[in-house]
């Protein structure tokens, strides 16, 4: 892997453009990034700064991280029961592994990953491993209300 990210850095060296790892814009602020304009972008932050300290990740992980998102097909419900642990238990050691965002504003400060660093400082009640995932037995079937609750 070293091998492949130094032949890709030689070849970005040659046509400009940096690689950086990690899952932060590296070398913006939150402060001089901009909201992108959107009604929920606004509720949301509205929202989150409502939460005083236990928002405050908010508009760092708004404005600043990058994710990539995966699905997964199931062919029964305990298929999706089987996966969905599987990717409950490998999140926290893929995150160790690749959510390396060393960089803020284009400088070292110490911070090994902003970006877990700012999860970790959202809304307790919407980040961390979803607690079902981890039960048995786990369904697929919406609750009684046909609603899933918000808050």
């Amino acid at each position: 892997m070293r091998v492949t990210r130094e032949a890709l850095a030689t070849l970005a060296q040659q046509h400009g453009p940096a690689i950086v790892p990690g899952g932060n814009l590296p070398f913006n602020r939150v402060d001089t990034a901009t909201w992108v304009p959107t009604v929920r972008g606004g509720v949301m932050r509205t929202y989150f700064a409502g939460l005083g300290p236990e928002g405050e990740g908010a508009p760092h992980i708004m404005k600043l991280s990058t994710s990539t998102q995966t699905t997964l097909d199931y062919l029964s419900e305990d298929d999706l029961a089987s996966k969905l642990r599987v990717q409950v238990a490998a999140s926290p050691v893929v995150a160790a592994l690749l959510v390396n965002s060393p960089l803020y504003a284009g400088h070292l400060d110490g911070v090994l990953s902003h970006r877990c660093r700012d999860w970790l400082r959202m809304d307790p009640r919407r980040v961390g491993s979803p607690r079902p995932a981890l039960r048995t037995p786990l369904t697929a079937k919406a609750p009684p209300t046909g609603r899933w609750a918000c808050p």
